[in-house]
């Protein structure tokens, strides 16, 4: 090879080895400004969700409109929950936090390629989290009754609205206020048995200490019962203050009625049997034996005893001051008695004395003309006693 041509073949080599040289550092800057610009592109991504999740983490304006009573704290006040100073001291502690250097070094262990792809999987994938999350209606969260304050609350159908006011709205089912206070105002003691009848009385009960109620017994067992018979009796019992106390007996088998009394602090007055109308009308007359040429005038006169009463009726015509008729043992009053009783014939009246042996007379006339009296009418009620 000639020298020239050697040297044309040097410079044509040169050529082609700078030519080299400057399609490598063409390359090697394309090489680096590419990997500049998917270096800035990481890093405005990762800025960008820095940027996105230091305003999601400082908005505090509740984005997911959770209420504290959702997250169990209903009793708490809204106040401030850290101090500044605590914040500062948050925000200045160089361990928890990432540092620009950190990040520069975080960054280089990853290629271009892998970061581009790893930063779009994650974008695809954090996007299709939050949209699925915020989708999400069967409590991806796992909330439980407990955790927002209805633990004792059981997983029961709710009445509807309409059942409730239906039911509120029920004047049967409910009572007004002025049902209650009449209710609790009523009776509350116990004055017969649980099916309404009368309370049967316990063999060797004293009368004298029931309480107010309605009972019945057999009188052969009850201390202080009016008959001490082997017959059943009522009792209506009503105590009053003080020890008063009112007790009704009524004799089952024969219709008899007596009333007791216990005066103040338990003073008992005895019993009094209650004469009805109907033995009035069992009353047998009998005709008075008449004496000393006494004789009956309009009325036949007679005689009755009506319980403990001595009943007299009739018209006599007799003389005064003689005995004039009498009356059997039993049918007067053991001490006697004197009884005023109308004339008949004019106007006036005399006195019908009942001697301590039964024998019957007329005496002291007041009349302003005896000459004119033609008999005496006896209709009287004594008592025997």
């Amino acid at each position: 090879m000639s020298s020239s041509k050697f040297v044309g073949q040097l410079k044509q080599n040169n050529e082609q080895i700078n030519n080299l040289k400057a399609v490598t550092a063409q390359t090697e800057k394309h090489m680096v400004d590419h990997e500049q610009k998917l270096t800035n592109t990481v890093n405005e991504f990762m800025d960008y969700q820095n940027y996105e999740l230091k305003k999601h983490t400082a908005n505090f304006d509740n984005p997911h409109q959770v209420t504290k009573e959702q997250v169990g704290l209903g009793n708490v006040l809204d106040v401030e929950q850290a101090s500044k100073s605590e914040f500062d001291l948050h925000t200045e502690d160089v361990i928890c936090h990432v540092t620009s250097t950190d990040r520069i070094t975080w960054n280089s262990k990853e290629t271009t390629e892998g970061s581009q792809s790893k930063a779009d999987e994650a974008l695809t994938n954090s996007k299709t989290y939050t949209d699925k999350h915020a989708l999400n209606k069967l409590n991806p969260h796992g909330v439980t009754k407990e955790q927002v304050g209805l633990g004792n609350v059981s997983n029961d159908q709710q009445a509807t609205k309409a059942d409730f006011d239906k039911h509120v709205s029920d004047a049967v089912k409910h009572i007004a206020s002025e049902e209650r206070i009449k209710w609790n105002a009523a009776q509350l003691m116990k004055l017969t048995s649980d099916n309404g009848k009368r309370i049967k009385i316990p063999d060797g009960t004293d009368i004298l200490t029931l309480p107010t109620g309605f009972y019945y017994g057999s009188n052969a067992n009850l201390p202080n019962a009016p008959v001490i018979e082997a017959a059943w009796y009522n009792y209506d019992v009503f105590t009053g203050d003080s020890g008063r106390k009112s007790i009704i007996a009524y004799g089952s088998f024969d219709v008899t009625m007596w009333i007791g009394m216990v005066h103040t602090d338990g003073a008992f007055k005895g019993w009094k049997k209650i004469v009805t109308y109907d033995i009035f009308d069992k009353v047998t007359w009998q005709n008075v034996a008449l004496k000393n040429g006494a004789s009956n005038g309009e009325r036949i006169f007679q005689y009755a005893k009506w319980g403990r009463l001595l009943l007299l009726r009739g018209h006599i015509a007799t003389n005064r001051e003689i005995v004039c008729g009498s009356l059997p043992a039993g049918f007067y009053p053991s001490s006697g008695a004197t009884i005023d009783v109308t004339v008949s014939g004019t106007a006036g009246i005399s006195k019908l004395v009942i001697s301590t042996d039964g024998t019957l007379k007329i005496t002291d006339i007041l009349s302003k003309d005896d000459s004119l009296v033609t008999g005496y009418y006896m209709d009287k009620v004594i008592p025997l006693d």
